[in-house]
């Protein structure tokens, strides 16, 4: 039987997340638990619990917060969920959570004590995953003015979605608002650090600002998490030479690159 690496899994899991793939992610997580049955990962247990939070996959992200509650606490070094810190103090929180999307609110409540609040929360993210489906028929129609008072509405509800920080970003790049797209993807990456798509967007706005090193830095970021991909390859080496061909006040693209920006921006990363 092939040995398992767990740094290659750990790093496959954080990819998978980087792209909110959430499925892939889980599977990642699960081999790596599966590995060390004795040794319980606790960090890659609240972050497949996490997961499966946001694939909607409720009972299991009970289950494995009730799991992560059995294990000793640590500090993340990341937050998964925002202004809480520890793994237990995580679980907690997407375990109530769960509970109230089940419509189990005493089981809630053992879990969390401002659960008025959840439950709150709960129902604007429901209703603002409903604006931002109806904002993303609009964009695919065409219709971005009216996309964007979608997304927005759906920001009001839910201010901390890197998603729909993307999706306002996508939609003033389709209309050539470059300084409220790099606005939108700033705000999206503060939201998630890592964000894969949020840096593949940043490099596009970079480019038509013809800020090309800049450019190149945000490639850069998509590189380390996923340094296999041909796409954002060819856009880093291309970046790379126009910086030192044509420097920052380079006027136009040359051919090749407006026709990789316009095949990318016709890509399905743009408005995901």
């Amino acid at each position: 039987m092939a040995q398992v690496n767990p740094i290659m899994l750990i790093s496959a899991a954080q990819i998978a997340m980087s792209k909110n793939n959430y499925e892939d992610a889980i599977k990642h997580l699960t081999n790596l638990i599966n590995a060390f049955p004795k040794v319980t990962p606790s960090i890659a247990l609240i972050q497949r619990c996490n997961c499966y939070y946001q694939i909607k996959e409720y009972q299991k992200s009970i289950d494995d917060g009730l799991a992560v509650l059995n294990l000793p606490d640590l500090q993340l070094q990341e937050e998964i969920v925002s202004g809480i810190k520890s793994i237990h103090g995580t679980a907690k929180r997407r375990i109530a959570e769960s509970y109230t999307a089940l419509n189990q609110p005493e089981k809630a409540k053992e879990y969390a004590e401002n659960i008025e609040e959840i439950e709150k929360n709960f129902k604007d993210t429901e209703a603002s995953q409903k604006l931002r489906e109806e904002g993303n028929e609009l964009y695919k129609a065409g219709n971005i003015e009216e996309a964007l008072k979608k997304y927005k509405e759906a920001f009001e509800l839910n201010k901390t979605s890197e998603i729909i920080c993307g999706n306002i970003c996508a939609a003033y790049l389709k209309i050539e608002k470059l300084d409220e797209a790099e606005y939108w993807v700033n705000k999206s990456l503060e939201l998630k650090p890592h964000w894969q798509k949020g840096f593949y967007r940043k490099g596009l706005i970079l480019m038509k600002k013809k800020e090309y090193y800049k450019a190149m830095e945000a490639f850069n970021e998509c590189l380390l998490t996923s340094p296999n991909d041909t796409e954002i390859k060819k856009m880093y080496s291309e970046v790379a030479k126009l910086c030192t061909e044509f420097g920052l006040n380079e006027q136009g693209y040359p051919k090749e690159i407006k026709k990789g920006l316009e095949e990318l921006q016709k890509g399905s990363w743009v408005n995901e």
